[in-house]
Formats: C-alpha cells, structure tokens, sequence
C-alpha cells in the first residue's frame, strides 16, 4: 500500500524514468461527477463493460475543453471505485463491494480466532511449566480435586521461564532453534514429561522462538491476508483497472485472500451423493463453465484472428491497385472477423477515402474506367458509414467519422452534405461537449455555402437563368 502511494504522489526519478509514456487520467472530482450522472442515466446495469468513454463522451465536464486534453477522449475513471457505477451499474458495483466486505469480515474473524487461540495456548503453556523457584506450578496435593494456583506469582516471559529450568532438561540454545513444551494442564498433578496426559482442546506442542508466526494449527497466514487486503483496496479506490499489471494484481490478491481464508477448512467435508443439492450445483456450475469457456474461447480466436488481419494491412505499402485490393482485403477481413472494433470499419473507410482521392487526380487510365472504379469506391465508402453507424450506434466515433465519408463524398454524391450533417448532430446528442464536432459541422456548412454561391456566380457570368434562384440565395445565406 505504502508503494502504491509512494508511486501516486512522489516523484520518484528512476533509470530512463522519462522514456515511458506520461499516463493522464481524469481527476477524482470529474470522474465522480461522471459516475454520478451515469447512474441517474442508467442506474441498474450501466453502459456495459469496457464503455466508460461513451458516458464521458455524454457527461463530460466542460472544463476539459479547456485544457490540452479537450480532444481525448479519456476511457476509464481517476479509479476502478468508479468506473464499477459506470460500467456495470449499481448491480455491479454492489456486487463487489458485497464481495470485499465479505473477505474483509472473514479475514477479521479469522484474525481474532487465532488471536484468541494464541492467547489460551500462552495460559495453558505458562500454567503447565514449574515456578520460579523450582518446584512445580500448580502442583495439587494428595486428594486435591483441582490444581491449586498461587495468586502471588507472576508470569515472566518465555525466555526468563525456559532458561530457569531445571528440571524439564537443560537444552544448549545453540541446539534449540525452537523450544518445544508439553501442556499437562489441567490436570490432578503434573506427572512425568513421558507419559503427561494431554489438555482437551490443546495441541501436542506450541512452537516459540523463531518468528514463523505459526499458532497452532498453522493458520498464522491470515495475518499476512490483511495487508494483501489493504494492497487490493488501495488499488480499487486509488486506480483504474485498465492496463494487464494492474488487473491481474487486483485479481492476484483476493485469490490469495480467499485461498488463505480457506486454509483452515482442509478438515470440512461435503456429502456429494446423487441425490444432494451440492452434487446437482456443482454439476450444473461445470456445464456453464464449459460452455462459456468454448464461448470465450470462440471469441477469443475470432478477436485475435481480426488483429492479425489489421496488423498486415498497417503494414501494407499502398502504391498501386494490387496493393490497395489486398489491403481492404484484409481490412474485411478484420471487420468480418471481429465487428465490435470500430478501428477496423474505421480505417477501411479511409483507406477507402484515400484511395478516392488518388482516383480523382488519375490522368492516365481511360475516363471510362476511372469513372466506373469511383461509382464503385463511393458505394464502398458509403457502405462502410451506414455499418459503422449501425453496429456501433451509442458510440459518438462512428457518427463522427461517419459524417467524415460523407463529407468529403459532397463532390460525389448528392445529398451527402446532410447525410454529413445528420450523422455529425447525432454525434453531438452522444457528445454535447465535442467542440470537434461543431467545427465539422460548420465546415459543411461553410464548403455548401461558397460552393451554391460559386454556382449562382457561374450562372450570372454566362447569363444562365437558375429557375430556383431565390431559393438557393436562401440556402446560401442560411448556410452562411
């Protein structure tokens, strides 16, 4: 916990500290603020896992805007405490509160048995040992019912007790790494140290000295659980879960919780006949697990299956036709393999856009076939922004770099400048804050108006009569 903290608020300058990559989140404030408005807006399951970027892109503070970060888009919490309300509702931010509280108040329980075990096996040892003066503690006379102990003595510490005796047998503590006594207590008198009945309910022997931190049965590892505990909370309260290390360390650590917690249940045993509820749970817990395991694993496979695919097209060299065919080749088949990434649909729309612009300055094929290769492109393009508004329809990405093919197909295709503006506004109900997406909608705005007054000054000069003149004035200055 100390080192999480440490690395939170002290700089600390390592060897190359300042070759890594600066990590930026959102303060505490803002990403409560964002917590708090998610769960009025979807207070039960969230907006799914993995989603915190579309509730920022929604409630984003306006004062980001003003600072260098007014165009990020920030993906996770100040902490994982509040990407839960987010992410995965109230449902499931109770749920792991449920579950930490839970592994707290086991740990403590098990903390204070032991402590209480620790304590009467000190009683029990210390009562059975000789006195101070050499004769034997609590020895009960001929015919006493119970062990008669002196009020007048007090109990000095292990090392005063096992040098003073003498006669338990002397052991050089060179050789005695750990002494060993045998409890007798409770007993009518102390008998020989061979054939010393045992107490009920005490262990044969009590291991002093070495600082194993073993009481007992050995359960003294509930102790070391507290900090890993406290370790887990810090990471849950202080940071987002958001990169490998820190998951799997959160992770880590209440799965050395809960085997801890469970190391003193090797005795417990549970009746698995045919007929008991434990047998019908366990197996029905198994089939899940199986199927959702083939489950994950499909998905998994057809996940990295489209990363590899859009990892060879990155890499691709467009400088001809073979090679921009084999590169949306790919890019297809990344999308086809995993359609719940945007970068796929993304980057083949502007690859697609690219590959427009070099059509359009094309002075060596036959017009015929330039013309027939852009009809064919813009169908592509305009195919790839109805699939990205379509799969990805809460995203604020897929209207924005929707309107961005439409945009720059005005030229193209009628009507594109309102498809433009039509997917940028559906943008801005997702991201109202998005100062982006008003200086995009401003640009079509802005290319439809010079391009209607470029026309009607066309027209003038040749002394062209446009029938609908007045109406396109109208457009023109309304654009403006």
């Amino acid at each position: 916990a100390l080192l999480l903290l440490g690395a939170r608020y002290f700089n600390f300058n390592f060897y190359n500290r300042f070759d890594l990559p600066v990590e930026v989140s959102l303060s505490q404030k803002a990403s409560f603020m964002i917590a708090r408005e998610a769960v009025k807006d979807r207070p039960v399951f969230g907006y799914g896992p993995g989603n915190f970027y579309l509730a920022f892109d929604k409630f984003k503070p306006p004062a980001v805007n003003n600072s260098v970060f007014w165009n990020v888009r920030f993906g996770n919490g100040a902490s994982e405490l509040l990407n839960l309300p987010v992410n995965t509702g109230l449902v499931g931010l109770g749920a792991m509160l449920i579950l930490i509280f839970f592994a707290g108040k086991a740990v403590a329980a098990g903390a204070k048995r032991e402590v209480s075990q620790f304590g009467a096996e000190v009683v029990a040892a210390e009562f059975s040992q000789p006195s101070a003066a050499g004769g034997d503690f609590g020895k009960a006379e001929a015919g006493d019912e119970q062990t008669n102990l002196s009020a007048d003595i007090a109990l000095p510490s292990f090392g005063n007790r096992l040098s003073s005796q003498s006669d338990v047998g002397t052991v050089p503590k060179a050789e005695r790494p750990r002494a060993e006594i045998e409890l007798a207590f409770g007993t009518k008198g102390r008998k020989d140290k061979g054939d010393a009945p045992k107490a009920e309910g005490v262990k044969d022997k009590f291991n002093i000295g070495t600082g194993t931190g073993n009481v007992g049965t050995g359960t003294g590892t509930l102790w070391q659980t507290i900090p890993a505990l406290l370790a887990g909370l810090t990471l849950f309260t202080l940071y987002p879960l958001s990169n490998i290390v820190l998951l799997f360390s959160f992770w880590l650590i209440l799965s050395l919780v809960a085997a801890a917690l469970g190391a003193d249940q090797s005795g417990r045993k549970v009746m698995m006949n045919n007929s008991s509820w434990p047998s019908i749970l366990s197996s029905l817990a198994f089939v899940l697990v199986l199927i959702f395991g083939l489950v994950g694993g499909y998905a998994l496979w057809r996940k990295t299956q489209g990363e590899y695919y859009f990892a060879r097209a990155q890499r691709m060299t467009i400088d001809s036709q073979a090679a921009f065919e084999e590169t949306a080749r790919l890019l297809a088949g990344a999308v086809n393999a995993n359609n719940n990434d945007i970068r796929y649909l993304n980057g083949l729309g502007q690859l697609i856009l690219s590959r427009i612009g070099v059509e359009l300055n094309n002075r060596t094929d036959q017009p015929e076939v330039v013309a027939a290769r852009l009809q064919q492109l813009t169908q592509n393009a305009v195919q790839a922004a109805n699939q990205m508004t379509a799969n990805y329809k809460n995203d604020t990405a897929s209207w924005t770099n929707a309107g961005f093919i439409y945009q720059n197909l005005v030229q193209l295709i009628g009507g594109a400048d309102e498809a433009a503006i039509a997917a940028y506004r559906e943008a801005l109900k997702r991201s109202p804050y998005a100062p982006e997406i008003y200086v995009r909608i401003g640009a079509v705005y802005l290319d439809r108006a010079e391009r209607n007054r470029a026309a009607l000054i066309d027209a003038r000069n040749r002394r062209v009569t446009v029938r609908n003149e007045k109406e396109v004035l109208d457009l023109v200055v309304g654009d403006y």
